[in-house]
């Protein structure tokens, strides 16, 4: 299956015109249908796989994350545990201190009152059974009463003592019962009468409170800064949410449906989406504007932009398929040497970039993926221009290889001890560049045919002297064939001098007078007589014929397939130059003469190859017609014709500048001098016998 795709020529786009509104618009629909498939790829890539689970179940296989996630489950159960944890603030209030040594006081204070008093006991019990501030039993208040005074101050004494040693302590509610038993230990030890202990056990009783007042808000503050030092529960990308063999719990359920991975999540990661659809996006307008601004011509070819669309969608599509497997089957130097060779060196290094950004989710960051995918993209860039001869295929499959092999085993001799596995991954890294090269050059027909793209390998099969149209050429023209030669000889060195294409050059000039092939004869360089066809014809009639050949070599180069940018190099080498000869002799013969008639059909040049063919067919004319081919004399030829050729408008079109121009005719008389440079005029000898007579 073929894509049958119109090639543009952005020279000739003018804005506005229904060309370039095509052109624009193509643009605008290959934009949209990259963005889609490759952000449809991407995120089937970057999406979780989804698990058919429910509580109770064993899990068959690990189950891991696929990406950061905070497991807000257990972290909230994390934090419920460390609020537990914090203790409840207390505040000490003193006055509960104070409250009751002053009631131990007060009470002493009317039992010693009522104990000096005339009143019966039995009064003075219900005195202080309604006045004293700490209730006791009517046998205690009895026993106080009738107590002799040392005895009763004894006991005063024992009690404050204990009052402000334990109520100077920090009692809380559940601390209470404890203080209070603490105590009771002390005043057992005392060494007073057992109905003494009894009653100072039942005052310190009453009046040991709690004296903690709790504080809510420092209590909250509390519990707040304890949940801020609790540390998310994270799982990161990679490890093992669910181990095989685990049983499957409600948390467990629930964490997996927060991450899309059940089998119809309730929760759609959206943020998942609109990240992955973003940075399509902005990597796709960034290789957008790069192309535009600075590789204009790339941007204005439709069967370039066509083809790293394709390219990339195939490319993403084997990605999505393999990863899963093995990063090291991606063949990522196949990607880089076929656009590199197709299009260019830096708009191979712009999409391998941007391919690797995307990427870099789908290999989940692994330092020896990066690496080998890095050095494997590069060292393919780097010999996208060293395929002169198949042996250059065999010498690039294995130089990649090795250089795929040595970063596996430097990486993996760095972030890992096992040995044995990263020569293994180093075999596939080796096979992998390999492989890769040999698919590339292997499809590298199908691209050029479908998208219409010349490459250097191809332009090395056109200047094979076995190509039936050259052998065709030599056989019917064979002056034209060693004009052709020399010609692309000239224009090689040249373009090669100003940093043209100089192979597309060479071929072009092989090719551009292919049309002399339909009347051979009429052209000077394959007449081999003194007869002349043209003597028995008028001018306008010789100069159609001669200006035809330029069409006729287009149906020639079209019927035998030729590439375009060869087919335009033959089309525009003339130019629209006048053709002086039968001009002039056209004036000759009559006085209403127009020298429109007499010039090529055009177009003008349009590139710096078909320029500098338009220069070298017209030097190596010009310096073939000398009859003293001196240095000096090929120079101003040379010169003449560059200088003839600039002020005839004939370089217009063409981005060559006057500096070029200098290069270029430098380079024309180098060349020219070490074919016409001066021989030794040898004597004539006789020979005999090995001496000179």
């Amino acid at each position: 299956m073929s894509l049958n795709l119109q090639r543009f020529n952005l020279n000739r786009m003018v804005p506005g015109s229904k060309l370039f509104m095509s052109s624009l618009s193509q643009r605008i629909v290959l934009a949209i249908v990259v963005y889609i498939v490759i952000a449809l790829i991407f995120l089937s890539s970057v999406m979780p796989e989804r698990y058919d689970l429910k509580e109770g179940e064993i899990a068959v296989r690990d189950i891991k994350a696929p990406k950061d996630i905070i497991d807000q489950g257990a972290t909230q159960k994390e934090m419920e545990n460390v609020i537990k944890s914090v203790n409840p603030k207390f505040d000490y209030d003193e006055k509960v201190y104070l409250e009751a040594l002053n009631n131990v006081t007060d009470f002493f204070k009317k039992l010693y009152m009522y104990k000096l008093s005339n009143a019966p006991i039995n009064e003075k019990v219900k005195n202080m059974e309604e006045l004293s501030p700490i209730i006791l039993d009517e046998t205690h208040y009895k026993v106080l009463l009738e107590m002799q005074e040392k005895d009763l101050k004894l006991i005063e004494e024992k009690t404050k003592e204990l009052i402000n040693k334990y109520m100077k302590k920090q009692i809380t509610d559940d601390s209470v019962e404890n203080v209070k038993l603490e105590a009771k230990f002390d005043i057992d030890k005392l060494n007073i009468a057992a109905v003494s202990k009894d009653i100072i056990t039942q005052i310190i009783y009453k009046v040991i409170k709690p004296n903690m007042i709790y504080n809510q808000t420092a209590t909250e503050l509390a519990k707040m800064e304890a949940i801020q030092k609790v540390k998310p529960v994270t799982y990161k990308k990679g490890q093992i949410i669910i181990k095989e063999g685990e049983v499957i719990t409600k948390e467990k359920i629930e964490l997996l449906k927060s991450l899309g991975l059940l089998g119809n999540p309730i929760k759609v990661d959206f943020l998942l989406i609109l990240g992955s659809l973003t940075l399509v996006l902005l990597l796709e307008l960034l290789v957008i504007y790069y192309l535009s601004t600075f590789q204009k011509k790339i941007y204005g070819n439709i069967n370039y932009l066509a083809f790293i669309v394709v390219i990339c969608m195939i490319f993403f599509a084997v990605v999505g398929s393999l990863y899963k497997y093995s990063v090291y089957l991606i063949p990522m130097s196949a990607l880089s040497f076929l656009i590199g060779i197709l299009v260019n060196v830096e708009v191979s290094i712009l999409v391998v970039s941007t391919v690797f950004v995307l990427m870099l989710p789908m290999i989940g960051m692994d330092l020896n993926a990066l690496v080998f995918l890095l050095t494997s993209s590069v060292s393919a860039i780097l010999r996208v221009k060293k395929f002169y001869q198949r042996y250059d295929l065999a010498l690039s499959g294995l130089l990649i290889g090795i250089t795929n092999m040595i970063s596996i085993i430097s990486i993996g001799f760095i972030v890992s001890s096992e040995i044995k596995k990263v020569l293994i991954l180093s075999i596939f890294g080796f096979l992998n560049g390999i492989i890769s090269i040999i698919f590339a050059i292997g499809t590298l027909p199908f691209w050029e045919t479908t998208f219409g793209i010349l490459t250097p390998i191809k332009l090395l099969e056109l200047s094979n002297p076995n190509q039936p149209l050259l052998k065709r050429l030599l056989l019917d023209a064979p002056g034209t064939y060693h004009h052709s030669i020399l010609v692309a000889n000239l224009a090689e060195a040249a373009a090669e001098d100003i940093g043209a294409n100089g192979l597309l050059a060479r071929v072009g000039a092989y090719y551009h007078d292919v049309g002399k092939l339909k009347r051979p004869y009429f052209f000077k360089e394959n007449q081999f007589t003194q007869e002349n066809p043209h003597d028995k014809i008028v001018p306008n009639l010789s100069v159609l014929i001669i200006t035809s050949h330029v069409k006729d070599g287009v149906e020639i180069a079209e019927k035998y397939k030729l590439p375009r940018q060869v087919i335009d190099i033959i089309n525009e080498h003339h130019g629209t130059t006048l053709v002086t000869y039968f001009y002039q002799k056209a004036i000759q013969c009559t006085d209403n003469c127009k020298e429109e008639y007499y010039r090529y059909p055009g177009p003008k040049p349009s590139t710096k190859e078909a320029a500098i063919v338009m220069l070298a067919d017209s030097v190596e004319a010009a310096v073939r017609s000398l009859s003293e081919p001196t240095e000096k004399n090929i120079e101003n030829m040379v010169r003449k014709i560059i200088r003839d050729r600039l002020d005839d408008g004939q370089l217009d079109n063409c981005d060559l500048t006057l500096k070029d121009l200098e290069k270029i005719a430098n380079s024309f008389m180098r060349i020219l001098n070490g074919m016409f440079h001066d021989r030794i005029e040898y004597p004539d000898v006789n020979l005999k016998n090995g001496k000179e007579v």
